[in-house]
């Protein structure tokens, strides 16, 4: 069995020699690591996606003119206006001093 030659780095025209080493669990535990690494990298990008699409939703929902609406007439019903006084049946004399 002859060794396969790889070229690496700067040095790319001397060759080294590689064994091959088969029968180990290393290349798995790569796989594995590799596998867990993507899966994060998915759900990190749904993250970030899903706060950047959230964000610029309650941008447009905030500025809308539906919303200001809605938020005006809700202020307007929690105002609690004082009762206005009844008015008298009658009233007195035009001045209250006697001429």
């Amino acid at each position: 069995m002859t060794p396969r030659v790889r070229y690496k780095g700067a040095n790319a025209h001397n060759p080294q020699n590689v064994i091959i080493v088969q029968g180990t669990n290393a290349r798995s535990k790569a796989d594995l690591m590799a596998k867990i690494s993507q899966i994060l990298s998915i759900l990190s990008f749904i993250l970030s996606a899903s706060t950047v699409g959230a964000g610029v939703y309650g941008y447009m929902m905030v500025t809308s003119e539906d919303f200001k609406e809605k938020m005006i007439q809700e202020v307007i019903s929690n105002i609690k206006m004082p009762e206005m006084p009844k008015m008298p049946k009658t009233t007195g004399g035009v001045s209250p001093f006697k001429i």
